[in-house]
């Protein structure tokens, strides 16, 4: 155990980066070229909107869709980062000397867990999506809470409050602490305590703040 902790922390972490992004630009573009298509579109504004509105919605869309897969190392980087920063703000209160480098080292390690549920994630919609609209393709989370609601009858400020509530992100919390203990040089239960006090805590005024911001702009 501890000599594959070891190895974890030698993996060239530029490289490994590189390879999350790839991953994650890869499965945008299968999402955006076969699963969101026009039939979507219509299928998911055809009551509300006429055809000159769908089709010139769905050719903005289009024509910008390259501008989200440049920002997705943006929002990548990001994330990992602010989890980090987290995890160093709980170590630097709790007295734990680990530099700000190994959080961001575990942080873009563990973010693979998220590329698992997205790769899942399209696989579902793959085979299950033939008559999805837009809504269903955007809020299905695997094995999340919201999988188990009427997706079309809840409120669009409480869908990433329920979609964080998912096995992937528990999943997550155990690989932190799993590599953290390395680190921490502690036992795999203080470890998850760690994480349990900094992250997930992190985590839950980040829910508070996503809820409060669609309520005001929604």
């Amino acid at each position: 155990m501890v000599e594959l902790i070891k190895n974890i922390s030698r993996i060239e972490i530029r490289y490994y980066f590189l390879l999350v992004v790839l991953l994650y630009v890869l499965i945008s573009v299968v999402i955006n070229e076969y699963l969101i298509t026009e039939t979507q579109y219509y299928r998911t504004f055809g009551e509300q909107l006429g055809t000159y509105q769908i089709d010139k919605m769905f050719y903005l869309r289009e024509k910008w869709k390259w501008l989200g897969y440049l920002l997705v190392p943006v929002i990548i980087s990001i994330k990992v980062f602010l989890a980090a920063t987290v995890l160093k703000i709980g170590a630097f209160l709790g007295d734990i000397h680990i530099r700000f480098r190994q959080f961001l080292h575990t942080t873009i390690l563990a973010e693979m867990v998220f590329v698992i549920a997205m790769i899942i994630k399209t696989i579902w919609l793959f085979i299950y999506s033939s008559d999805a609209d837009l809504k269903y393709i955007q809020y299905f989370y695997p094995l999340s809470a919201i999988n188990f609601v009427n997706y079309k009858e809840i409120a669009p400020w409480s869908v990433y409050a329920i979609q964080v509530i998912n096995l992937f992100e528990l999943l997550y919390w155990l690989v932190l602490a799993f590599i953290l203990k390395g680190f921490l040089k502690r036992s795999i239960w203080k470890s998850l305590g760690f994480v349990l006090s900094t992250y997930v805590l992190g985590l839950f005024f980040w829910v508070i703040f996503v809820v409060f911001i669609s309520l005001n702009f929604s």
